[in-house]
């Protein structure tokens, strides 16, 4: 069973204790790591954003068995909503509303609304430069 301990100081530690005192390959005294410079609700923050891109793909590729044949609109509504709320949650986070730009450029054509899908395309086209040296 492993412990996670947020240390609060002006360098954030996160310290991850093993109580079973069974790691395997753990070469460090007590069974304990320390990653330095970690800001526990930036990790939590960025995993709930994760949680919603995922959540809003997974509406825009997988429409719900519960649609109708009118097109996937309950799908459309679900990406939107996700889309929103991950948008909302961004705050300065450029690969967060790069992402947010892309759903709602695919909502917006999955929907025949390409007006309202151009007013995206800027922000489409300005990968983040983080992004284009991840794997």
């Amino acid at each position: 069973m492993f412990v996670i301990v947020t240390i609060a100081s002006s360098n954030s530690c996160l310290l991850i204790v093993d109580t079973s005192g069974s790691i395997p390959k753990a070469k460090h005294a007590h069974n304990s790591y320390c990653f330095v410079s970690v800001k526990p609700i930036a990790h939590v923050s960025q995993a709930f954003r994760e949680h919603l891109l995922r959540f809003a793909l997974s509406a825009i590729v997988l429409p719900s068995a519960t649609d109708d044949d009118a097109g996937g609109d309950q799908s459309a509504r679900d990406a939107l909503r996700f889309l929103h709320m991950l948008n909302e949650c961004a705050c300065e986070d450029q690969v967060t509303k790069w992402w947010v730009a892309v759903g709602m450029v695919a909502v917006n054509w999955l929907r025949g609304e390409d007006e309202a899908a151009e007013r995206y395309y800027s922000t489409v086209e300005s990968v983040p430069k983080s992004l284009w040296n991840a794997e």
